[in-house]
């Protein structure tokens, strides 16, 4: 199995805005990839069916590694599917991936549409840099989610 750092990321922070139309949800990382690495920082906004997710690598030069998937759970009956990304090496991971070790989510990106071995982690976003992901989200919730509703689908991880 090629070395990269995964995403699913730990601790959602405090909400950062919210309006009738929208709102937003700030996330960040506790180094919780698949070898322990990993640091990201970014947001999660949520507009009537769009869900657009920005993560920044904050990886430590010395650590490494790229931001090379991420998934998440949903709290509400509703399903995501990506529409497009700032990283064209990511691709959706269809209806409910397996993200093992973590578990299975409701919706995802990944290298190449694959949460292990999907392509190169070259092509997976590098300390510094950011990457957009936007969702169509659709389902009976979808007029009532939430940013939060994003990352916090259930027990265990769910972002």
């Amino acid at each position: 199995m090629k070395s990269f750092f995964a995403l699913t990321g730990a601790a959602a922070l405090a909400a950062c805005a919210s309006t009738a139309s929208a709102d937003m949800v700030s996330i960040s990382s506790m180094g919780f990839g698949i070898e322990g690495l990993g640091s990201f920082s970014g947001s999660i906004a949520y507009t009537s069916s769009t869900l657009t997710i920005s993560l920044t690598n904050d990886n430590a030069t010395a650590v490494g590694g790229k931001i090379t998937g991420l998934v998440f759970k949903i709290n509400g009956e509703a399903s995501a599917v990506l529409t497009s990304t700032t990283y064209a090496a990511f691709a959706d991971l269809g209806h409910s991936p397996s993200a093992s070790p973590f578990g299975t989510f409701e919706a995802g990106a990944a290298m190449g549409g694959s949460w292990t071995g999907g392509g190169s982690p070259n092509d997976g976003i590098v300390r510094g840099a950011t990457g957009i992901f936007t969702f169509h989200v659709s389902g009976p919730a979808e007029g009532t989610l939430t940013a939060a509703s994003f990352i916090s689908g259930g027990d265990g991880v769910n972002f």
